[in-house]
């Protein structure tokens, strides 16, 4: 068993929501925690910068693609970030309670 973190941004806290929700209630991740961040980043060889919302999904490794899969087929952007991150260590309730909610 193993937990992973997926880490994916969104124009607005609307749509962040709206895809947390959906992303949750198919228990595809366990939980999803939404921050405000801004973000300045290079596109189309200019600087830019944007208000974005980070989503932080929590899921089992065992879903992990799915959920990735998941978030890039309905994403806004064109390049959306998506990145997986698989923790050294998790707490051993923490992740019994993972793998329960994904199943």
């Amino acid at each position: 068993m193993a937990g992973t973190l997926v880490f994916t941004t969104y124009p607005n806290e609307e749509k962040a929501v709206k895809e947390a929700r959906r992303l949750v209630e198919k228990r595809d991740a366990a939980c999803a925690s939404l921050l405000r961040v801004k973000s300045i980043y290079t596109w189309k060889d200019k600087i830019e910068e944007a208000d974005e919302s980070m989503v932080i999904f929590k899921t089992s490794g065992r879903k992990a693609s799915k959920l990735m899969k998941s978030i890039v087929s309905r994403h806004p952007y064109e390049v959306p970030e998506v990145i997986q991150v698989e923790p050294s260590k998790i707490g051993v309730k923490y992740l019994k309670w993972l793998e329960e909610s994904t199943s």
